[in-house]
This record gives C-alpha cells, sequence and structure tokens, in this order.
C-alpha cells in the first residue's frame, strides 16, 4: 500500500521532469509509446518514471519491473538513476532489475535448458570475430560443395576468360559477396523465426544459395556447442512458449520499460509483448525510443519502423507521449535537422512512404531544471561542408611533372593521384598560360 511519505516523494520526483517526461511517469498501466527526440532527457524519464511505479505499486523481488536496453552502458546509466531515486526515499532495492535485451533472452533461455534446447552448463558465446570466421569457413565449404555454382557465378557476364579478371573476380565473391550473403541469411533467419527450408523452397536461386551458406554455419555452429546473440532470444522463445513456464515469468513480471525501442527486433519484440502480457491479457509495456534513429538497422534485423508502427497504434489508442523539448544543441542544430527531416519526408526521395515520423525538435523553456540545457551556438552554428571538386581534365602547366607525390600540392594530391588510370599515366598538359 501506499504510504503518505512515499506520495510526497513520488510528487517530489515528479516535479523535477519536464512536462513530456511528466506524462511518462504518469504511466499506470496498459500500453504507452514514448516517441522522444535526441536530448529530450528520456533515459532520465524513464528511470524516475520507474522509481515512481516502484514506489506507488511497492514492488519486491517477487514481482519486479523489468527494464530492458540496448548496451551495457546504458543498463548501468539506467541502474545508477533508479538506485538514487529509491535510495534517496529509503526504498527497498529488489523491486526491479536492469538488462540488455540480449541478457534478458540469455537469462530466460539458462533458466530451463531443457525447453530452450541449449545444453546444460554454461554456454559458449561466439564473438563476433568468432562468427565472422565460421561464415567465412562457411563461404570455403560452399564453394568445395558447389564448384560448378561457383563457376557460374565468376563467369557471370562478359568475361573473357582473362586470369586477372578471372582472379579479381573469385576474390570479391569470396571475400565480398558471398560472406554478405551468409550474414544476411544468418540475420534474416534467426531474427524474424524464418527457417533455412523456407529460403530453399523460394525458388529464388539467391535466396537458394543463402540457404546453403546459412546451412554450413548453423552446422559449425553446432559442431562447436557454440550461440550467437540471436539464440539468446530464440532460446527464451522456446521457453516461453511452454504454458507453465510463461505463466511464471509473467507472474514475476510487473511490467517492462524498454529503452532505445528503435533498435529492438521483431524477435525481440515479440518477448517483451509475451513477457508483459498479464493472465487477462492485458499488456504492461513501455517502449520509449526515437522512431528517427536507425543506426543498428544496418547490422541487425532491426529497423525503426517497427517502432513507429507501435506508436502509430498507441497514438491511435490516446496512450502516445511525444518529448519533443530537447536540451544538448543549440536552436541552430535544431533547426537544421528540423529541416533536413522535413525535406526527405517531403522530396521525391520520400515517396510514397516518408521515411521518418514528424517531430520538431524544440529548445527547453528557460525554466528548464538543467542547466545551460541549449547552449549558445559555437560560431556560425552549423557548418556544411562539400566535397572539393573533381581536378580538370588537364594538369596545369606549372606542375607538369609525372611525379605524383613530389609535382602536385599536398592539398591536391588525394584528387590528382586517385585520378590516374595508371600509375605515371597523367592527363595531357594544359597550355602554358
Amino acid at each position: 500500500m501506499q504510504t503518505l511519505y512515499q506520495t510526497d516523494w513520488i510528487a517530489h520526483w515528479r516535479g523535477q521532469l519536464r512536462a513530456g517526461q511528466q506524462a511518462l511517469a504518469d504511466w499506470q498501466g496498459g500500453e504507452l509509446a514514448v516517441s522522444a527526440v535526441p536530448g529530450a532527457g528520456k533515459s532520465t524519464g524513464m528511470a524516475t518514471a520507474a522509481a515512481i511505479a516502484i514506489a506507488r505499486n511497492g514492488l519486491s523481488r517477487q514481482r519486479q519491473l523489468v527494464l530492458v536496453t540496448f548496451t551495457r552502458t546504458a543498463v548501468a546509466n539506467l541502474r545508477r538513476k533508479i538506485v538514487s531515486h529509491l535510495r534517496e526515499a529509503r526504498l527497498p532495492m529488489g523491486g526491479f532489475s536492469v538488462t540488455t535485451l540480449h541478457g534478458l533472452g540469455l537469462a530466460i533461455a539458462r533458466s530451463h535448458p531443457t525447453l530452450s534446447d541449449w545444453a546444460e552448463g554454461e554456454p559458449l558465446l561466439w564473438t563476433e570475430a568468432q562468427k565472422k570466421r565460421a561464415l567465412n569457413q562457411a563461404v570455403t565449404q560452399w564453394i568445395a560443395d558447389y564448384p560448378r555454382l561457383w563457376q557460374d557465378l565468376v563467369s557471370g557476364r562478359g568475361f573473357d576468360g582473362e586470369d586477372t579478371e578471372r582472379l579479381r573476380r573469385e576474390t570479391v565473391l569470396r571475400s565480398e559477396v558471398l560472406p554478405a550473403i551468409a550474414r544476411e541469411a544468418l540475420m534474416g533467419i534467426k531474427s524474424t523465426g524464418l527457417t533455412a527450408a523456407d529460403l530453399a523452397h523460394s525458388g529464388n536461386p539467391l535466396l537458394e544459395i543463402a540457404s546453403q551458406l546459412y546451412g554450413r554455419y548453423a552446422r559449425l555452429q553446432q559442431e562447436a556447442g557454440a550461440l550467437d546473440y540471436d539464440d539468446m532470444t530464440l532460446g527464451a522463445l522456446r521457453v516461453l512458449a511452454d504454458p507453465a513456464a510463461r505463466v511464471t515469468w509473467q507472474a514475476q513480471t510487473f511490467a517492462v520499460f524498454e529503452d532505445e525501442a528503435q533498435d529492438s527486433s521483431p524477435l525481440q519484440s515479440r518477448l517483451l509483448d509475451i513477457l508483459s502480457t498479464e493472465a487477462d491479457g492485458t499488456r504492461n509495456l513501455v517502449r520509449v525510443g526515437d522512431p528517427n534513429q536507425a543506426i543498428n538497422a544496418t547490422f541487425t534485423a532491426a529497423d525503426p519502423r517497427f517502432f513507429r508502427d507501435f506508436c502509430d497504434r498507441c497514438e491511435a489508442q490516446s496512450r502516445l507521449v511525444v518529448l519533443d523539448r530537447a536540451g544538448r544543441s543549440s536552436p541552430e542544430i535544431m533547426a537544421a535537422a528540423n529541416a533536413l527531416v522535413r525535406w526527405a519526408n517531403t522530396s521525391s526521395y520520400g515517396q510514397p512512404t516518408p521515411p521518418f515520423r514528424w517531430q520538431q525538435i524544440q529548445p527547453v523553456p528557460p525554466t528548464d531544471p538543467q542547466p545551460a540545457a541549449n547552449p549558445p551556438a559555437l560560431g556560425p552554428g552549423v557548418e556544411i561542408h562539400f566535397r572539393p571538386p573533381s581536378p580538370p581534365k588537364c594538369r596545369p602547366w606549372a606542375i607538369a611533372s609525372s611525379n605524383c607525390t613530389k609535382s602536385i600540392p599536398t592539398s591536391a594530391r588525394p584528387f590528382w593521384c586517385a585520378n590516374t588510370t595508371k600509375p605515371g599515366t597523367w592527363p595531357p598538359i594544359c597550355p602554358k598560360p
């Protein structure tokens, strides 16, 4: 039961927040989307909202608020802020847990090794370097198993059989193209719930190769008794597919708060959906993120459009909070960022579906608790530097020497040297002025 003492602390913590952060702190159940611009203080708002939820509901180790984020640094930052609030109010520390998404999957999968299909004992986790080596080894095995198809890829179109060109094509295919296909197959299969058979039976030759590469990687991984990061989520989902295990984990979870929600893959989102669901079907899930940020989409199955879809769904139910007041940046930087987003959404490049969710970054008011939240600009505030123009087709007469490193001024060397077709070959000399 909430005491008067706890009510005072809740009011005190809430009063330290910005208006948008206060809306996050007022959450008391159900789904909530928090769309935050850079510098809006989303981690501070989430930590305070977590402390308020713990105090308001008397949470303990038996029923915890689960907070997840993407990096271990962010985990430490969130934990430190929540602990500071709870210690200030002399509240117990057992009512919450903070972990990465992968760490949460690992904990659930490890708790039921039989259900997760993991071997007993500490799993061997492959680093990215080990995974890369295994992918390259899978490529080597595939080339040995499919020599005719390999030669077809090398020959391609317009190949005259010249040895140097053959070597170049083999090198690019072996070191770049096939490893990239293997990585995409690995990411797609494990992060979306597809199977190698789905690719093999697609009727697409490229997807069939991807399936074959993935099968060799999976065999190498099994022989080593190793796991990669995606296996943690898959193992956790296998555990939660069991009704008894699912009820146990859901009973221990009061709610789930997710930070950096734009960085989660569809499978990770599914894991959080299951974990945050009550017996009556209610989902106590707060997702906080920047729908216009896509750093991890380049090397994982994450895509900010999934978080944008969640925001749209919550907005239709009046359960969307927008944090658009931001510190950290000068007004000039905010204006430039807003202009770029507006241009991207309205230009021909942004059609038919605009790439960004429109939310204008605004400075905080002068009364903001963060001192000097919007610092003054340095110099003009924003500078855009364009690449120097390409060199002329002929050389100025004053530097008409055949030695690049000695004849070309230092500032121009990269452009002049890079534009020669062969070592020692130069464009014609310009007429003397």
